[in-house]
């Protein structure tokens, strides 16, 4: 999966980036704003503990909105603190003064409101500690005031919170409660309620089946709703061209493909009726699919995955093109079609009918229904999507959904809500109505709405881990994204493999994922992650597959002094280029200081770059060590190994090497399972040997999900959560 962030903006960049740019120029309003609309969640989190006293959230949320402004204002970033830590206290006590001076509703005295104050906690702290109510006597002698004062501060509690027309009055009787409003009045409800009953009743029998069960579930049923934290924001809900994660998740909840993932990552089938129907060649897959609709009440037919591939495949800025040809699912003429030699048309897929699919390869494609699985392969509505032309998917009322949900906000930077899609074809399976998403990426905030119950999952960083790690709602999970070094081939020191051996094997991967990172990551073993494929023995690729390049340093050192002796130099000076974001930062400079501490002579200046930026150096060679990430598009070696063939797009060091391209051309054109599987082994092992990149550290997941929720899926391949099985429980 291509690691991508959107455009370089305000909005890319983190608090602290704005802070420091604030701090500079306060007359940047632009920066201003930004801060305040990201960092409103605590106004909201800290406003709601003081609902049901008497005051209406708007007006708590209107005087902590003011205070958030003022913290903004004062907030001094050198001092070390977390701007949520440094706010908090800030909102509190404006939302305090404001209960002390606007809450009473008529004028009290301050001396007499403090005294009320201490006289309500000494009566609820006697009343537990003796069993009983306290008399005035006891709760003036607990506070030290005479019993006058006392008298005086429980009168006054009439000013705060003045009786209600609904408070029990004494009644004709002991056994009937009777109310103010009883003795002075009321309107009587029900003739009116007659005749609403009756208007709704037609209004209802007029509609269709699915506009009813609408209707009755945004008004009758009670409704769920699931709140989650996320770091990164959706950049795109266009099929074709999303490349990121995020990107991912959303299209996958909203939109189904042929085949889906189940919760333990089987491969099941979603919009197929079964798995496909495959020739004895291997070279042609035919589906039948259910009978599903889009929300418009268009039918979902084989047509639309036509048209989403052709446009998919044809179009120079679709990046996962790619995956289409021999680099991905096979399909035939799929290479030629990128490569401008063939018309859209001619790409290996028809629809024999409305319900039939049929798909011709090349050769066979061992994981090719994995792929069908993957966003890039789903379907999209031809008239909608031409009628909407360039504003398609780029707002929810642009979009059409034939899955799970349904986009119905998307607020960019900040939130975007997915709600159940009625006219899904597998409804009934969905228990939650709303799933909410809140873009947050101080991962301390959102742990803290976490505690507040305003969100129901985040992630945590290393920083959070140790806070959390012995909560019940604390989990960690092994991600499929893998961290490596990529050497630029055209550096004369590092085309020399003994200084990219030593650089290897000097690095100590436990020591780092255990006392650095320590959320779940674990030491790389090698350039294909674990639990990322099964082979054809039922065993995990990683299992059976050597482990290399692990830690060293006696050799390290040994092939260091002979890469400087071989280069005729006592001292190099490298670049490493990385993100500027955990967990590649806190990686970078654990890296920096142990190799220099390490190499006797070696020098590694540090380029921290935000992700695009640091993907668009790649591009243009401009680093000598790059950190960088991948994770799997499918559930096969190749999504790892084909990034290290001769003039793959994703090969930015331009590593080459002959025996490994004719190894992997090898293993793909084997029709044999067993083979190919140790083909790969043997390709691996090519690469590894002549330290073409260093695997360092597989991701791991650390984050709280409340127990109020279940049925969040995590995938180490593919889309990283699905969540169409999410449920809320008591």
């Amino acid at each position: 999966m291509k690691d991508m962030s959107s455009v370089t903006n305000y909005l890319d960049m983190d608090n602290k980036e704005l802070f420091n740019i604030y701090s500079q120029d306060k007359s940047n309003k632009e920066v201003r704003d930004i801060l305040i609309e990201r960092n409103l969640y605590l106004v909201n989190i800290l406003a709601k503990k003081y609902i049901n006293k008497g005051v209406e959230f708007e007006d708590l949320y209107q005087v902590g909105s003011l205070a958030l402004i003022y913290a903004i204002e004062r907030y001094d970033m050198s001092k070390g603190y977390e701007f949520s830590s440094f706010a908090t206290p800030t909102i509190i006590g404006e939302i305090k003064k404001y209960f002390r001076d606007k809450v009473w509703t008529m004028r009290v005295p301050r001396r007499v409101q403090e005294l009320n104050k201490k006289v309500n906690e000494a009566k609820l702290l006697l009343e537990q500690q003796n069993k009983k109510k306290p008399k005035v006597k006891e709760i003036a002698e607990y506070i030290g005031c005479r019993e006058e004062e006392v008298l005086e501060a429980l009168e006054a509690s009439y000013g705060y919170q003045p009786v209600s027309l609904d408070s029990p009055i004494n009644g004709d009787s002991e056994d009937t409660e009777v109310t103010l409003i009883d003795k002075i009045g009321g309107q009587e409800d029900s003739f009116s309620n007659i005749e609403y009953k009756d208007f709704i009743e037609k209004f209802v029998n007029k509609l269709n089946e699915l506009e009813r069960n609408i209707f009755e579930g945004r008004f009758f049923k009670e409704k769920t709703q699931s709140t989650l934290a996320k770091e990164l924001d959706v950049i795109s809900m266009d099929s074709s061209y999303a490349t990121d994660g995020s990107s991912f998740e959303a299209i996958q909840a909203t939109v189904d493909g042929l085949m889906t993932l189940d919760a333990k990552g089987n491969i099941i089938p979603a919009l197929a009726k079964e798995k496909a129907t495959v020739s004895k060649d291997g070279l042609k897959y035919t589906y039948e699919l259910k009978d599903a609709k889009w929300d418009n009440g268009t039918p979902v037919t084989a047509k639309d995955f036509v048209y989403a591939w052709q446009r998919t495949v044809s179009n120079p800025d679709a990046e996962y093109n790619y995956l289409y040809g021999e680099g991905g699912a096979c399909v035939a003429n799929a290479d030629d079609i990128v490569a401008g030699k063939k018309k859209a048309s001619d790409l290996g897929v028809k629809a024999v009918n409305d319900t039939t699919l049929e798909i011709t390869l090349s050769k066979p494609c061992a994981y090719f229904e994995s792929l069908m699985s993957f966003p890039v392969f789903y379907p999209i509505n031809q008239e909608f999507a031409e009628e909407k032309g360039d504003q398609f998917a780029l707002t929810p009322e642009n979009m059409l959904a034939c899955g799970a949900f349904k986009m119905t906000s998307w607020e960019t930077g900040s939130k975007y809500v997915l709600e159940k899609n009625q006219s899904y074809y597998d409804a009934d399976a969905v228990k939650v109505d709303k799933l909410v998403f809140n873009v947050v990426k101080d991962l301390s905030s959102s742990a803290l709405a976490f505690e507040s119950g305003d969100v129901q999952f985040t992630k945590l960083n290393k920083d959070l881990v140790d806070k959390y790690k012995d909560s019940d709602e604390y989990t960690e999970v092994l991600e499929g994204y893998l961290w490596y070094f990529q050497y630029n081939f055209s550096n004369e020191y590092l085309a020399n493999k003994n200084i990219r051996k030593a650089i290897s094997l000097a690095i100590d991967k436990d020591d780092l994922v255990n006392n650095v990172l320590k959320d779940g990551s674990i030491a790389a073993k090698g350039f294909v992650p674990t639990a990322l494929a099964t082979g054809p023995d039922g065993k995990d690729y990683r299992d059976t597959a050597k482990s290399y390049m692990d830690t060293n340093i006696d050799e390290a050192k040994k092939c260091w002094e002979a890469g400087l002796k071989e280069l005729g130099v006592d001292s190099i000076k490298l670049s490493m280029l990385f993100d500027n974001a955990d967990p590649a930062k806190s990686s970078a400079e654990y890296l920096q200081s142990h190799l220099q501490s390490t190499l006797k002579g070696l020098t590694i200046e540090m380029v921290a770059q935000e992700k695009n930026n640091r993907i668009e150096m790649q591009k243009s060679r401009d680093f000598d060590i790059s950190l960088t990430r991948w994770g799997p598009d499918y559930a096969d070696p190749t999504t790892y190994l084909n990034l290290l063939l001769t003039g793959n797009s994703y090969n930015y060091g331009d590593y080459t090497n002959k025996n490994y391209d004719s190894k992997m051309e090898e293993a793909a054109n084997t029709t044999d399972d067993k083979t190919r599987w140790e083909l790969l082994k043997e390709a691996e092992g090519i690469c590894m040997d002549d330290y073409a990149v260093t695997p360092i550290f597989q991701v791991g997941g650390a984050s709280l999900i409340s127990k109020k929720v279940k049925g969040i899926e995590t995938h180490a391949v593919g889309v990283p959560y699905i969540y169409k099985n999410v449920e809320v429980v008591e």
